[in-house]
């Protein structure tokens, strides 16, 4: 009773009120969070996640006008290029893709006879680089001139404008990675799992060029996992800094111990009009609540 009131005050002098959470796969928590923005109308709801995948949804919010993460679909690949991303391992979906990429690597009539050629850019050891045909140590500073050199070289071959910022480092396989992937006339994928809008951007680029979009990338089966939002995140530690921020709710999320912003949220916590948080345990975000 004594929170509805002050959230019931809050809201009536148009107070910001965040429910903060990670990326939410209940509708019985979705449905809970709508129930409170109707009751409340200052109430937002921001998602973030401790590993976060940002990038690629934004990437896709202005490459296909959606912030989407599609399905990747390995078991329609003939060449597959990943750059640092683990998809046998721990990125997104590893189950599923270890699945499809392992269906692939057995030669039968449904694929052709062929096996799944993979090339793996990676700048640490990881169960997708054991695994892969060709293995090229890559530091994580030269990642986005190598996805240009990369894009430059498919483009060559497909036709489109080459960018400028490329590398001159494993040149040779990525030349020889560019031409694997044309050759697949459309049955190519090149994921990359670094978290950073313009290596996305790249890496769409060059799956655009090859054709992968309808084939290998499944932009309307897109997944709900990974929803959190870097810089709707950075923008609610910014307001809650600045005192923009009067009631913060935290569902079943640790944001002072897994976000780098942990020390500003504990000093804010005694500033706000009021902080709940809604765990199952004594947690660091809990006991300053």
């Amino acid at each position: 009773a004594d929170v509805t009131k002050k959230l019931a005050d809050i809201s009536a002098a148009g107070g910001r009120i965040v429910v903060l959470s990670n990326t939410i796969a209940s509708p019985v928590y979705e449905a809970a969070i709508a129930e409170l923005k109707a009751k409340y109308p200052t109430v937002e709801h921001v998602v973030y996640d401790p590993v976060s995948l940002s990038a690629i949804r934004k990437a896709n919010e202005t490459t296909l006008g959606d912030a989407v993460i599609p399905s990747y679909r390995f078991d329609n690949a003939d060449v597959v290029v990943g750059f640092n991303c683990d998809f046998l391992g721990t990125w997104l979906s590893p189950v599923e893709f270890a699945a499809q990429y392992a269906s692939n690597k057995i030669p039968s009539p449904s694929n052709g006879k062929k096996m799944l050629r993979h090339y793996q850019f990676q700048s640490n050891v990881t169960i997708t680089g054991s695994s892969a045909d060709y293995k090229i140590p890559m530091k994580p500073s030269r990642e986005k001139a190598t996805l240009i050199s990369l894009y430059n070289a498919v483009v060559a071959k497909t036709g489109g404008s080459p960018l400028s910022g490329g590398s001159d480092a494993a040149r040779e396989m990525v030349a020889k990675a560019a031409a694997d992937l044309v050759a697949a006339n459309g049955r190519a994928l090149v994921v990359c799992g670094t978290n950073d809008v313009d290596c996305q951007l790249i890496t769409n680029a060059i799956n655009a060029a090859l054709g992968s979009y309808g084939s290998t990338i499944d932009t309307v089966s897109d997944y709900k996992l990974k929803a959190g939002d870097d810089a709707a995140m950075a923008a609610l530690m910014a307001d809650i800094k600045s005192g923009g921020v009067k009631a913060l709710i935290t569902l079943d999320a640790n944001p002072v111990y897994n976000t780098p912003g942990g020390a500003d949220i504990v000093s804010a916590m005694g500033q706000l009009d009021l902080s709940v948080s809604l765990s199952n345990r004594v947690d660091e975000t809990s006991s300053n609540a």
